[in-house]
């Protein structure tokens, strides 16, 4: 359980923590989550959440176009991180000071299941105008980022809010921290995404039994790549597909109304800002059904010629090009504005 905040001496490091294998983490350790941040370049920042015991491990690699070099890092916090950042955020970043926030330029430092972690907010971080959140891990050392650098790192995370909100970074803190909570209750152990099978993959040319094209588009974002919106059985399937391109998802159908209902609330009213909570505004949309959660990230911070871009999430099944990854597909505001995607998701 998470400790009270004390007011002692920072501790001494920890010792080092094993450094895995980016490329092949699912023989070493309990892989739960892939997250690719496309902000700010050609080659995304490509984030990888798994489980050691009690901590979260978190691998990352990058390409810094300025040395011409992939890197890779590893951190490691404790498993209630979740918990506590999201309760941070919304209890000492979100409330005035007046109401036990922590006020402007201010940044918190607390002990977690002995661990030392601070939180604060940065500005500019992913770039002019956008800030983000940078979470310390002070108890531990990072590890360096080339074979042979003796200099020491700082183990940090930073968070720029379009990776937090757009991106759905958010959204995994706040299933961590739910996950987590009912670990700590229950006492079950379970991954924190549980996978279940995927359907199988759709050939658009030669449709299954009983399936209905409802809607072909070309894509809003990809050159030479159609869209396919399929019925069949209980499911919505998002098919996409170009010469060199696949991607399909697969959607409950209970879930296309909330789907819908989710989308107009946040975008089409004046952005969504009278319609909705501070942190609903902030974090993804999340909806829960027997064995499938699906979520709608909100993406008011990626803008492109098809307006907001905001993402559509199966996060129990897996993407059919990338094991770590799960199922997702970009929708657009142009895709409910301009082709009807909302009065489709609620007829189908």
């Amino acid at each position: 359980m998470i400790q009270a905040a004390v007011q002692i001496p920072r501790t001494p490091k920890l010792p080092a923590w094993p450094v895995y294998d980016y490329e092949n983490l699912f023989s070493q350790i309990e892989v739960w989550h892939k997250i690719i941040d496309c902000h700010g370049g050609d080659a995304p920042n490509k984030y990888i959440f798994s489980r050691d015991k009690d901590h979260l491990i978190i691998s990352k690699k990058m390409y810094m176009k300025c040395f011409k070099l992939t890197f890779y890092s590893q951190l490691e916090f404790p498993l209630s991180v979740g918990q506590w950042f999201v309760d941070s955020i919304e209890n000492k970043f979100w409330k005035p000071k007046s109401k036990g926030g922590l006020g402007p330029w201010k940044g918190l430092v607390e002990y977690l299941d002995g661990e030392e972690l601070g939180v604060g907010r940065a500005m500019a971080m992913g770039g002019p105008g956008i800030g983000g959140y940078q979470i310390d891990n002070f108890s531990r050392t990072g590890h360096p980022l080339e074979e042979g650098d003796t200099r020491p790192e700082s183990m940090s995370l930073y968070l720029h809010d379009i990776l937090l909100q757009d991106v759905g970074m958010y959204g995994f803190f706040l299933d961590l921290k739910k996950w987590y909570e009912a670990e700590q209750a229950t006492g079950i152990k379970k991954p924190l995404y549980p996978k279940i099978i995927n359907i199988g993959q759709i050939d658009v040319d030669v449709l299954p039994a009983k399936a209905i094209l409802i809607k072909a588009m070309p894509s809003l974002d990809k050159k030479n790549v159609m869209d396919y919106w399929i019925s069949w059985g209980d499911y919505l399937f998002i098919v996409s597909k170009g010469e060199n391109y696949f991607n399909q998802v697969e959607i409950p159908k209970q879930a296309l109304p909330w789907i819908a209902d989710t989308v107009e609330k946040l975008f089409f009213k004046n952005d969504g800002k009278n319609q909705v909570s501070p942190m609903e505004y902030f974090a993804p949309s999340i909806v829960i059904g027997d064995t499938e959660q699906i979520r709608v990230t909100n993406g008011l911070g990626q803008v492109s010629l098809a307006g907001t871009r905001f993402r559509l999430m199966n996060l129990n099944r897996t993407s059919y090009t990338d094991p770590l990854m799960a199922q997702e597909f970009d929708l657009y505001y142009a895709h409910f504005e301009k082709h009807g995607l909302g009065q489709l998701f609620r007829m189908v």
